[in-house]
């Protein structure tokens, strides 16, 4: 639970229906930049089964520990404690296991036990990097945050895609990002 002083994080899913879309890219900069501006961040790959935010964040080499080490654990160590440093300043991470197909679909008591952890984190910031598509555990991830990015490309397979698996409802908000990737980088080199 949350110390009655501590505020809570915002949580922003960074969510698509397709992979290979630049999620995790987007995710990665995104908590860049927000640890930059002196953020607290916390980045959480929720990518389950594909794995890959500790990559694009510069950790390279074998995986660290984190959210299968946390959801095997019997201790109930917090969350807190599965995460890992990266190179930049203020900006951690909680990798998810690339190499645990099984942790895909996640059972109703560890979505449950997951989410009451995330929202417990102390930091300003928490970036989750979801997998591709609409998947209970993806869903709920998206529903625990009132905005998030929704990523696609502007195609119309992806564009159906999103449509198909309900990712944007109207009573949800959602930003929906129709870049590509280039696009977005260079956004980010304008406006910091």
């Amino acid at each position: 639970t949350t110390p009655a002083n501590q505020k809570t994080a915002t949580i922003i899913p960074i969510a698509g229906g397709k992979g290979g879309v630049g999620k995790s890219l987007i995710a990665a900069n995104l908590a860049i930049v927000l640890a930059r501006l002196g953020h607290k961040t916390i980045g959480i790959d929720l990518d389950l089964g594909a794995a890959n935010l500790h990559s694009c964040l510069g950790l390279s080499g074998v995986t660290p520990p984190g959210l299968a080490r946390f959801l095997r654990s019997t201790d109930q160590a917090p969350l807190e404690s599965y995460l890992a440093r990266t190179p930049h300043r203020n900006l951690h991470l909680l990798a998810g296991d690339e190499g645990n197909p099984f942790l895909a679909q996640l059972n109703v008591a560890q979505q449950r036990r997951l989410v009451q952890q995330i929202r417990a984190l102390p930091a300003e910031y928490v970036i989750l990097d979801l997998g591709a598509g609409s998947s209970f555990s993806t869903l709920d991830f998206i529903r625990i945050a009132h905005k998030g990015f929704l990523v696609t490309t502007p195609e119309i397979n992806n564009l159906k895609k999103i449509s198909e698996h309900d990712l944007i409802k109207k009573d949800h908000e959602i930003n929906l990002e129709l870049s590509k990737i280039k696009s977005y980088e260079n956004h980010l080199k304008e406006t910091y």
